[in-house]
């Protein structure tokens, strides 16, 4: 491919754009980065426009010497209607047999064979005699190698499309052809092929010339304008220019194609990329002010009053167009040589093609520096990279000193307790940073207000039963934030339970102002700790859910309204916190308080309640209402310890039930292994 891209290596190539364009620029003036001059935040906005000008100048500069003319340019740029101009490509492939030829092929190692031959013949005394004699005979092994010869033509054509109506106006078109060989009947490639067309618009480029050939190409300071380099402006325009680089790609990539298939040119990336390298054209698209460079003009006190001359930028295009024009003419030259499959038009617009690359990736590079820039200025000004946990603590000083005491945020920790009373644990709620280790209570804006017994709320424990209850209501809200590339905060929900202690935690919805929907319910006691990880999701904003349903049918859109009444309807969330030992005393029928100081009775019914599942009718105090306090403690401890003697007794029996079975298990066991034995 011809992605040779690399994100690294700028500021080194803006270095060495530095010292090029010093040679340019008239006598006492010098390009510099925006780091060394003193500058206005202003300036940063004129840079990225005059950097974008300058590119969009090269690219149509290069668009001009691929074959758009400058009649074709003034007549689409005259044009008033919004009408698309886009440029396109295409090509046919067609792949013929030519014909078949055999030949032989020798190999260099040789074999040899020896013989011996005997003869008889008479001497003068009349005797038969015999002669032998050795002979050697060399054998040469040949192979025949049958060869198809295929005729493979393509033909291109680059135009643009005009309007409506598509209006072709062709730029360049050519056909090149070759040879190939296989050695196999089977053809290389299809015979016919027709590629579908690239194209990509480029009514962006021209109407950014009015009819001056003046590029105006503006920032809009006001709508919607965050920084030189997020604004819509510069992002629509780098938008369309990543469209025109990746056709530009495309485009190339398929040019390296066609010379790897003929074999007569190098297919790799590499190798192309070597070739076009050696036939670049200098790009005047770096973010450089040029300033005086005159010691007293230099000093970072006074501003320059000339940030970009005009006559310096013209004089660098004019550069630019020349040393393109010289590249092209060389890539020809050296194509035309070679005599490959890619001849010397193929050279050119492969040149082109990878010129307009770098124009593309030059101006990205460029508007992102300026950006990086204002990130490093930063960074230098606050003497550190801010982190999440660092935006934190900068929220909670900015909150100290703007809001009261009584409304500032505060941290989402709460004791558990009544009022006069030692609390029975804690609830808090806890979010760790991407750049923490430790995890620390979210900060929550919070109101508190009793529910009035008059209107209590509800809780349904199943089908059939309901519980209403009363008591402290806290509403929080919690900004919460997180950066770009950062990973999403983590929160949890903490409880923790004293020794001796015991409360009931209920996470779930608030369905309306009476109904508490649980989900889960957990009881804690006696030094219990409780962690519950919380997942954050997100509803889409009242304009965004208008924009989504608007292309809706009626019925479409009155479901999604009364869908996302419901989401909205159970989206926030609560946490119900129920103390054990108030309730017992209800329960049982005692006095408030009565069990504050009676641990092991509290710890007794607590198991008779969780463990045994024991009826409260067995518990509760049944006596004369007018009992003192302590009386009635005293007969509930009676009950208790019957109620434990009742559950002993059952546990003995058992033990004796089960061991009873395990004997008689032996035993049967025992008399199956004899009876084994004996047979």
């Amino acid at each position: 491919t011809m992605e040779v891209w690399r994100a690294e290596g700028f500021e080194a190539k803006m270095e060495v754009a530095m010292k090029k364009m010093k040679a340019m620029l008239k006598e006492g003036r010098d390009a510099c980065l925006p780091a060394d001059v003193m500058h206005t935040y202003e300036d940063k906005f004129e840079l990225v426009e005059t950097v974008t000008n300058t590119a969009l100048a090269c690219l149509l500069d290069s668009f001009v010497l691929f074959g758009l003319s400058k009649e074709e340019f003034d007549t689409n740029n005259s044009r008033t209607d919004d009408s698309i101009i886009s440029i396109c490509f295409k090509s046919t492939e067609k792949c013929t047999f030519d014909c078949k030829k055999s030949r032989e092929e020798g190999h260099s190692r040789k074999f040899e064979t020896e013989s011996r031959v005997t003869s008889t013949h008479d001497n003068d005394q009349g005797d038969f005699s015999k002669t032998s004699k050795t002979k050697t005979t060399t054998y040469k092994v040949s192979t025949q190698i049958e060869e198809f010869f295929w005729n493979f033509q393509v033909e291109y054509t680059f135009f643009l499309e005009v309007g409506r109506e598509a209006r072709v106006v062709e730029l360049v078109s050519n056909s090149i052809s070759c040879k190939l060989k296989t050695s196999t009947d089977a053809a290389p490639r299809p015979e016919l092929t027709c590629r579908p067309n690239l194209q990509t618009d480029i009514s962006w480029l021209l109407r950014a010339v009015n009819d001056q050939s003046v590029f105006h190409f503006k920032i809009d300071r006001k709508a919607g304008c965050r920084t030189p380099r997020r604004n819509f402006q510069v992002e629509s325009l780098l938008a369309s220019a990543t469209d025109l680089r990746s056709w530009c790609q495309n485009v190339g990539n398929y040019f390296s194609s066609l010379a790897g298939t003929a074999g007569l040119m190098p297919g790799s990336s590499e190798h192309v990329s070597e070739l076009l390298d050696r036939h670049q054209a200098f790009i005047p698209v770096y973010p450089f002010f040029f300033v005086a460079n005159k010691e007293e003009d230099r000093t970072r006190t006074d501003a320059p009053q000339s940030l970009f001359p005009p006559d310096d930028l013209d004089f660098m295009l004019q550069r630019h167009k020349q040393e393109l024009a010289s590249s092209l003419a060389a890539a020809e030259q050296e194509l035309g040589a070679r005599k490959g499959f890619l001849g010397p038009r193929e050279g050119r617009n492969v040149c082109l093609l990878f010129h307009f690359l770098r124009i593309i990736e030059e101006l990205h590079r460029s508007v992102n520096h300026v950006e990086e820039g204002m990130r490093d200025q930063l960074i230098s000004a606050i003497g550190k990279e801010i982190s999440p946990s660092d935006f934190l603590g900068y929220m909670c000083f900015h909150y100290r000193r703007f809001f009261l005491p009584h409304f500032a945020p505060s941290p989402f920790s709460f004791a558990i307790r009544r009022p006069d009373h030692f609390p029975d644990g804690a609830l808090s709620m806890e979010c760790k940073m991407s750049s923490s280790d430790e995890f620390e209570p979210i900060w929550t804006f919070s109101k508190q207000a009793p529910i009035p017994s008059s209107s209590p709320m509800k809780l349904k424990i199943n089908a059939g039963t309901k519980v209403s209850f009363c008591g402290q209501q806290h509403l929080h809200g919690w900004i919460s934030f997180d950066f770009a590339e950062e990973e999403q905060v983590q929160l949890k929900l903490c409880a923790r339970a004293r020794q001796f202690s015991s409360f009931l935690v209920l996470i779930g919805t608030v369905v309306s102002k009476e109904e508490f929907e649980a989900k889960y319910a957990c009881i804690l006691q006696n030094k219990d700790e409780l962690e519950v990880p919380l997942r954050l999701s997100s509803l889409s904003s009242p304009k965004e859910f208008r924009d989504a349903i608007e292309s809706l049918s009626p019925e479409q859109q009155a479901f999604a309204r009364s869908y996302r009444k419901m989401q909205l309807g159970s989206t926030v969330f609560a946490v119900l916190v129920i103390e054990i030992k108030p309730q017992l005393e209800k329960l049982l029928g005692l006095s408030p308080d009565s069990l504050k100081k009676e641990v092991k009775l509290t710890q007794d019914l607590t198991e008779l309640f969780l463990k045994y599942q024991i009826p409260s009718d067995l518990l509760t105090f049944d006596g004369d209402p007018a009992t003192p306090a302590g009386e009635r403690v005293e007969q509930i401890k009676q009950h208790v310890r019957r109620v434990k003697e009742v559950i002993s007794e059952t546990q003995e029996e058992q033990l004796r039930q089960t061991v009873m079975e395990a004997d008689m298990a032996m035993e049967q066991r025992t008399m199956m292994e004899g009876f084994s034995l004996i047979i």
